[in-house]
């Protein structure tokens, strides 16, 4: 109960983070008066301010990035020559945020930023594009502090923000949280021409055990012992000594050839296999490279690697 109580109470804050009491700040300036997107109309300049409805209950601010002409603006894809500015409700009031975060779709462009919903098991999460992405699902990555997630955060475009509740509480469920009591007051509490402020007694601290060594320095942990690597020459290359598997493919997730089934289309069959076979840009493979290109360097008195 209690965590069903935490979540819908930071819903009720958000909501309260996206009221204002300043009726003009809650509007779009000027909205009656901008011009309804029409296909038939050559936009030759860029910078042309027009508001639109797709139909389905959406409106708009849009602002064209270049020349145009019968491109429709879009709520979803942001590649066009149109830039959603804002969205709204019919009279140009500004909508919360929670209102105008989408379920995420396939067919969609987003860029970095861009928030979508999505649900994963019948669980309702928030998510934030980290760059631009089509077709790739949102997923749960290590990040998310979620129990038993194993994904890296380099296999998803996608960072997690929240989990949504989708529960709302009435009164009967709320958590009873007692008779409230006012502090206690410790001075002045029988002047009533200045009474001293309510104060909380002070804090005790607890008693040092005799028995426990203070000045023991902390235990530092070891450094890991670095293995030998087979494929670099005995001296130098200090870089590539240290740099790992993990760290390669950290740097190069979507490397063409490299199979992972949840890090897009590019990573999986047929593009990909799981034997590896496709995959040629491996950290070995550069290592090679390197040492190919410093003995060619060698051989014609230029800088290497």
């Amino acid at each position: 109960m209690t965590d069903k109580f935490n979540r819908n109470l930071k819903s009720y804050r958000r909501m309260l983070d996206n009221v204002s009491l300043d009726s003009e700040s809650t509007s779009y300036p000027g909205y009656s008066d901008l011009n309804e997107y029409d296909p038939t109309t050559v936009y030759t300049e860029a910078g042309n301010v027009v508001k639109l409805t797709d139909g389905s209950g959406r409106y708009g601010v849009f602002q064209n990035k270049w020349w145009t002409q019968g491109d429709t603006p879009s709520f979803k894809d942001r590649s066009g020559p149109w830039s959603l500015i804002a969205q709204t409700d019919g009279d140009g009031r500004y909508l919360s945020e929670s209102e105008t975060t989408l379920e995420w779709d396939q067919t969609a462009i987003y860029n970095a930023k861009d928030k979508v919903i999505h649900y994963i098991d019948d669980t309702k999460y928030n998510f934030k594009a980290k760059y631009w992405t089509k077709g790739d699902a949102p997923i749960l990555t290590e990040s998310s502090g979620i129990a038993g997630v194993t994904a890296q955060d380099w296999t998803s475009p996608w960072e997690y923000i929240e989990e949504l509740s989708t529960d709302i509480l009435t009164p009967d469920e709320l958590p009873d949280l007692g008779e409230i009591t006012p502090p206690i007051c410790y001075e002045n509490c029988d002047d009533t021409t200045s009474p001293g402020d309510p104060t909380l007694p002070p804090i005790i601290p607890e008693p040092i055990d005799p028995d426990t060594d203070l000045t023991e320095p902390p235990i530092e942990p070891e450094k890991p012992v670095l293995e030998p690597d087979t494929n670099l020459p005995e001296s130098g290359y200090a870089f590539l000594r240290e740099l790992t598997v993990k760290h390669w493919d950290w740097l190069f997730p979507m490397r063409s050839g490299r199979y992972n089934p949840e890090g897009g289309t590019r990573n999986t069959e047929p593009f990909a296999k799981a034997d590896g076979s496709t995959d040629v840009f491996t950290l070995d493979a550069f290592k090679e490279a390197v040492i190919e290109y410093n003995a060619w360097a060698g051989s014609k008195g230029i800088n290497s690697f």
